[in-house]
């Protein structure tokens, strides 16, 4: 069955912009003071007839408005798949439960769902309990037609002791491939099934690299596939990348990088080239680290990194996205507790190509909430739109919220910038120079500079003027009256940091680049 309802609008507006910050070196937290919205950004919360909802996927329907579908729980337990179309405001349009009476149905943490001409292919995970006891767990198909907003079919697959599916792909050859587990927690194998867009299964095979195993993203790759994932046992786990053909043989098998029992595998595609992350056991600071890497078509490693931010604050990557030829990895920081309240909250961060660190910001919604997230999607018009939960013990709702194309913009309430010893310094320098951009007090004669930094003052006013290496390392104090000549001979090639202040107070921060 399922209950459909029209909506108009956001059950939550945008909560009251804030306008404190704290600012400097030290593992502090910078809040964007406001400024007028040009674009659509907000930042809301959902919920349907109170229910408990965990989000899962976001699909674009056309230019504007998009699709989300998530998982939820009625007060009687009943579980259940929910999908809504959300306008580029966030408005809610219409939201539709489904669910079945004799089944448990919800989303897993990865891609289930495929949007194409109007129909919507959902690959869920049904469970069937008796007397309060789980006896059946396989994978559910639904097809949905969100035109006349209404299921137009189900299928389910019957699994001898139980079987998920976590993620599907649809591949150039017109079929979907899902892979997952099959079997109990002490003896799982990998599945992979074939099925048309019927919902017809093709073929299904369990492939045994040892007693504790799972996919984790399946990704078409030319007339191929790659699936990636995690086998060994519950306390000692290896990563791996498969490339498999259409018939599902393994046709070459990596094993990237050895780590822990907390991984979460997560690949995207581009032309020929993998990228991939996943947690290693290493530590930069005091936690796992998170570890990034391209491959190429032989599966042999390009180039690959360790994010030191991860390590210090606990950040655990839920999803993986290549958007405007940048990597974007979003997900949750546990480890923070100095600036999250002792909550969890919600992290992205972006990477070149290439490999190289673009931005990072920390999200919230309410700093007495646990945040969540779960997808991130490119609106046509470059913004980003991130979903997820936020919740407490006693209230649960989805999370949307649309930023710029640097992960900010005008979310002036929830988006918040980490300022450390490895981005702190160059992530500051953007922030100071969006939230202040008609700062023109000093002026940089020639940036990038080479053997001498020329200032000049705009006002009748001395400056002090602090300038700082990338590593935090002052590299210059001293007071600027009309003009300044510096002699930067000696100094290395780079980017610098120069605060301009006035009797204690921040006027502004520029950034500089010595060749």
């Amino acid at each position: 069955m399922h209950y459909l309802i029209q909506k108009g609008s956001a059950i939550f507006p945008i909560s009251k912009f804030m306008n404190i910050y704290k600012y400097l070196f030290g593992y502090s937290i910078l809040l964007l003071s406001n400024f007028s919205a040009a674009q659509p950004f907000y930042n809301n919360l959902y919920n349907y007839m109170e229910l408990k909802e965990f989000d899962r996927e976001i699909h674009f329907l056309n230019d504007s408005n998009f699709i989300t579908i998530g998982s939820a729980s009625v007060p009687d337990k009943t579980n259940g798949i929910i999908i809504r179309e959300v306008d580029e405001n966030g408005s809610l349009l219409w939201e539709d439960f489904i669910t079945n009476d004799s089944l448990y149905l919800f989303l897993n943490w990865t891609h289930t769902s495929i949007l194409a001409d109007s129909i919507l292919l959902i690959f869920a995970t049904a469970q069937k309990v008796e007397s309060s006891e789980l006896v059946l767990t396989f994978p559910y198909f639904i097809k949905y037609n969100l035109n006349q907003k209404k299921v137009l079919s189900t299928q389910f697959y019957p699994f001898e002791i139980a079987g998920r599916i976590y993620t599907i792909v649809y591949h150039n050859d017109g079929y979907f491939y899902g892979g997952g587990i099959e079997g109990n927690i002490h003896d799982q194998n990998l599945l992979l099934m074939k099925i048309d867009t019927t919902g017809k299964l093709i073929w299904q095979k369990e492939l045994d690299y040892g007693s504790f195993e799972q996919i984790n993203e399946i990704e078409s790759f030319g007339e191929d596939l790659i699936i990636t994932g995690i086998h060994g046992s519950r306390t000692a786990v290896n990563s791996f990348m498969a490339k498999i053909d259409t018939s599902g043989q393994v046709k070459q098998k990596v094993e990237p990088i050895s780590f822990g029992p907390n991984g979460v595998i997560q690949s995207e595609i581009v032309g020929d080239q993998i990228y991939f992350t996943t947690v290693t056991p290493d530590k930069i600071e005091d936690n796992e680290t998170q570890y990034l890497a391209q491959f190429n078509a032989n599966l042999k490693v390009v180039w690959d990194t360790l994010i030191p931010q991860t390590s210090l604050y606990k950040i655990n990557f839920r999803r993986m996205e290549v958007l405007n030829n940048e990597i974007i990895l979003a997900g949750n920081i546990k480890g923070a507790t100095q600036f999250t309240n002792n909550k969890i909250w919600s992290y992205a961060t972006s990477w070149s190509l290439e490999g190289q660190f673009n931005w990072e910001h920390v999200y919230q919604y309410d700093p007495t909430f646990t945040h969540h997230i779960d997808d991130i999607e490119a609106a046509p018009n470059g913004d980003l739109i991130f979903m997820g939960t936020v919740f407490d013990r006693s209230d649960q709702y989805l999370w949307l919220f649309r930023t710029d194309s640097q992960g900010c913009g005008t979310v002036q309430d929830t988006c918040y910038y980490t300022l450390d010893a490895y981005f702190g310094l160059d992530t500051m320098v953007s922030v100071f120079e969006t939230t202040r951009p008609n700062f023109n007090l000093v002026e940089v004669l020639g940036n990038p500079f080479k053997e001498q930094l020329l200032l000049n003052s705009l006002s009748y006013k001395n400056f002090d003027i602090l300038i700082y290496d990338v590593q935090g390392k002052q590299v210059y104090e001293g007071i600027l009256g009309s003009n300044l000549n510096l002699n930067t001979a000696n100094w290395q090639c780079g980017v610098y940091v120069m605060q301009v202040m006035n009797e204690g107070q921040l006027l502004g921060v520029k950034k500089l680049v010595r060749e």
